[in-house]
């Protein structure tokens, strides 16, 4: 099998910034703020960035015109402790809490949201899931 390799020889981006807030108190990600895990697709005209945030528990979006700025935090998708479902508290969780990595995608017209979520009570057992997610996205991507 052949190697192939490619090299980029200068490619200018300018500085090195934030696309959502690193400071995010007074912003719309106070509540939510980025912890890492991120993916951004883009849908008709606005660009989706999907990210775990740092409540240890939540996969959530942000929308934006821009792929680079001015991201506006736009909820929730998942949590892995059906945090927030029915007005459950953190106390209440159904499941071991963790870091949330997923994505969203669309397959034949239908959205669909990946993640995985913990079990056995251990941060390193994980049982991953593919969901139809009908309510949050429909709504966000019209």
């Amino acid at each position: 099998m052949p190697f192939i390799s490619c090299m980029i020889r200068h490619l200018n981006l300018g500085p090195a910034k934030h696309i959502i807030p690193y400071r995010t108190k007074g912003t719309s990600f106070e509540e939510h703020p980025f912890f890492e895990g991120s993916s951004m697709r883009k849908v008709g005209s606005t660009y989706y960035f999907v990210y775990s945030s740092w409540l240890n528990h939540e996969l959530c979006y942000a929308t934006s015109h821009y792929p680079d700025r001015e991201f506006t935090f736009g909820g929730t998708i998942i949590s892995n402790g059906d945090i927030g479902l029915n007005g459950r508290r953190a106390d209440d969780r159904l499941n071991m809490t963790g870091t949330t990595h997923g994505s969203i995608e669309q397959i034949n017209g239908q959205w669909y949201v990946f993640y995985h979520r913990l079990t056995h009570k251990s941060d390193y057992s994980h049982q991953y899931y593919g969901e139809e997610e009908m309510s949050l996205l429909e709504i966000a991507f019209l």
